[in-house]
This record gives C-alpha cells, structure tokens and sequence, in this order.
C-alpha cells in the first residue's frame, strides 16, 4: 500500500464514520459523541472511541456503518453513568480501499 492509498483510506473512513453519525443524529436524534481517532495506516483500519446514549444507539451506528459498506467490530463497550463508552474498529471494504 503507498502512502497515498494509506490517506484516501484515511479520509474515506473519516467521511464514512462522518456519514453514519449525522444519519444516526437525525433519523434517531440519537447521541453519539466522538473522543479519539487513531488510523493504522499499515492495516488500513480506523479505531474510534466515542460515548453513546445506550447499547441500541450504539448498534445502530455499527449498522449505518455496516449498510455504508464498511467492516465494524466493537471492540468494547461498557455501559457507565454518562452512557456506554465504546472502541470500535472500521475498515474500508476491499472493493472501497484506494478509491478518490
């Protein structure tokens, strides 16, 4: 993979992970917040930690994910106080990776 495919894999997941967080607002006024972004270039694969209301807002936004054809694996999810504390981990699929 070059570094160029490394960024259009990059921003493509930052769209998409975008995406699907805007269509869970507004079709559920549901609330997900974003805390950390960590891309690993060499696996091509996009680790978010966010905060979601509750366990269903949380599989909605895998779902809107998975329908915008990523793969999305939850990492951990631990339900606290403020709502559920989540790692996941989105990767473009093969057909998806290096496209502009």
């Amino acid at each position: 993979m070059s570094a160029g495919s490394g960024n259009n894999d990059f921003m493509r997941l930052v769209y998409d992970i975008g995406e699907g967080l805007r269509q869970i607002q507004e079709k559920n006024s549901a609330t997900i917040s974003l805390a950390r972004m960590s891309f690993d270039n060499k696996l091509g694969d996009l680790r978010v930690d966010l905060l979601a209301k509750d366990f269903s807002v949380l599989e909605k936004y895998k779902q809107a994910l998975i329908d915008a054809g990523l793969t999305v694996d939850i990492s951990s999810a631990v339900a606290g106080e403020q709502g559920v504390q989540a790692r996941i981990k989105v990767i473009a699929s093969s057909e998806n990776r290096g496209q502009e």
